[in-house]
């Protein structure tokens, strides 16, 4: 990127702490990978070098050898709360509760009203949903980001049909709705998978979805 005639450096912001992105691994060593303060990166950048066999043989099947190597890009802490690229500033909000964890961070990009969710925003894939405290502290952090009143929101996750609009909300709020009913209605984990990918079929990362279960249903409560 270039401004001023000055060239910028690469950036890519990692909203929290994932083991599909601690640490990265980029065509792009020169690049910078700022992450924001509290997403537990800064203090992990030793223990993120110690796990990369580890992600490596976890990923290999997906990717195979397009994940670069042999050494991570580490990320950096972010010192401002906001990125800055061709001159404008993009505000980070951060930490804040998502789907699966509290150290979720999501960038408004004013010029275009549009909002980079992370896992907060998750539109036509399967995703986990949160209970009691986690899910009103969830539920708020969506709130802040219908305040900015987006025209364009990117999901953490999209599967076909994802529109990058603000219909990803719509399908949260009735995908919510729809798994408490489905909790109530099933009697084990078998049971509520069945009612699940009956009621959605064919979303993305299905591959999640046992997990997500599981914690409604414990291991014990399925049938043997």
């Amino acid at each position: 990127m270039r401004q001023a005639g000055i060239e910028e450096k690469p950036r890519v912001h990692l909203c929290h702490a994932s083991s599909s992105r601690s640490p990265v691994w980029s065509c792009r060593p020169e690049a910078s990978v700022p992450t924001s303060e509290d997403s537990g990166f800064a203090c992990n950048r030793e223990r993120s070098k110690d796990g990369l066999a580890a992600r490596q043989k976890f990923w290999f099947p997906i990717y195979g050898n397009n994940i670069p190597g042999p050494d991570p890009v580490l990320p950096e802490e972010l010192t401002t709360p906001f990125l800055s690229l061709e001159g404008q500033q993009f505000p980070v909000t951060g930490p804040v509760p998502g789907s699966d964890e509290a150290g979720n961070s999501f960038v408004f990009i004013p010029s275009l009203k549009a909002v980079v969710t992370g896992d907060i925003v998750f539109d036509h894939v399967y995703f986990g949903v949160q209970r009691d405290k986690a899910r009103e502290d969830w539920t708020k952090t969506i709130d802040q980001i219908l305040a900015l009143k987006p025209e364009i929101i990117v999901p953490g996750h999209e599967g076909p049909g994802a529109k990058h609009d603000i219909s990803a909300i719509d399908f949260m709020k009735k995908y919510i709705v729809d798994w408490d009913v489905n909790v109530g209605k099933s009697k084990n984990a078998a049971e509520m998978r069945e009612n699940v990918l009956k009621q959605y079929p064919g979303l993305g990362i299905q591959f999640t979805l046992n997990d997500r279960i599981n914690t409604y249903f414990p291991a014990q409560n399925q049938p043997k």
